[in-house]
């Protein structure tokens, strides 16, 4: 069972305090908890519970809800064919918030993690990064959708924890590597623990994007967010709430809606999607 056990050396934790309660508490339970991981299958279903993990909203589904998402998917990106693509939850995720349809696992969390692939579909991307990647399953999409030669995910080592169980098991024949000071070059998904972003010294990115974690984050943590970007890349893809305090001297806003966003989540409270591009 060690391979399912945290690879990462994160270094000094002393920033816990820093972050906001509820993820203090995801790290100290998972803590707790993880003896009684033993398994792939039980990484994944503690990831994908809310109140565990606390970036996965899943939840039980009925065909009516999936049918109407798949109308608004429809509605706002016509020339997208769910079906006739590669894309669909994993058969390792909780089976209980999952439907077949057509031959397809779909889930509600699909839909999330779809709107910012799709709103970013006309923009190169062969190397990017996620500023709050979670467990991974925006990687997941990403990869099946555009095949970008490598995935930079930046999160808590706890996060990135099962990110690297759910990534390794759906592609086990791709490399996947932590940051502990240099990067594997051969690495196809690279894990960076907020510990060792003060360390990386990352190349230029095609595409930054972040997606309901700022909105999370203390100001403190959002700006030096804003320097990675500008130092990083000419394209940032941001879907938080409306208050988040994102600057970025330096950049134009290409597109922006600060209406609610009704195809995503029908509880969710993001209202803001945002694409700056470097002027």
């Amino acid at each position: 069972m060690e391979s399912i056990r945290p690879k990462s050396k994160t270094g000094n934790e002393a920033w816990i305090p820093l972050i906001q309660p509820q993820w203090q508490m995801s790290q100290m339970n998972l803590l707790l908890d993880l003896p009684r991981l033993e398994t792939v299958d039980d990484v994944v279903r503690y990831g994908q519970t809310y109140g565990n993990s606390f970036f996965n909203h899943r939840r039980e589904l009925d065909e009516r809800l999936i049918l109407s998402k798949l109308e608004a998917l429809h509605h706002d990106f016509p020339d997208f064919d769910l079906f006739a693509s590669e894309i669909e939850d994993s058969p390792l995720s909780r089976e209980e918030t999952m439907i077949l349809l057509n031959g397809k696992l779909l889930s509600n969390i699909l839909f999330w993690h779809l709107r910012p692939l799709l709103m970013t579909l006309s923009l190169r991307a062969d190397k990017t990064f996620e500023i709050g990647s979670g467990m991974g399953e925006m990687t997941r999409y990403l990869y099946m959708l555009r095949k970008p030669s490598n995935m930079s995910l930046g999160d808590l080592s706890t996060s990135l924890f099962f990110a690297e169980v759910f990534l390794s098991a759906s592609f086990p024949d791709e490399r996947l590597c932590y940051f502990e000071g240099e990067v594997d070059p051969d690495a196809r998904f690279i894990l960076i623990p907020i510990t060792r972003m003060d360390e990386w010294q990352p190349e230029r990115f095609d595409l930054v994007f972040n997606c309901g974690s700022m909105q999370e984050m203390h100001k403190k943590a959002i700006e030096g967010y804003c320097k990675l970007i500008d130092m990083s890349t000419d394209v940032f893809y941001s879907l938080n709430e409306k208050p988040t305090p994102i600057e970025l001297p330096g950049f134009k806003v290409l597109y922006e809606s600060n209406g609610f966003i009704p195809m995503i989540m029908e509880d969710s409270v993001v209202d803001r999607e945002t694409i700056w591009v470097r002027e």
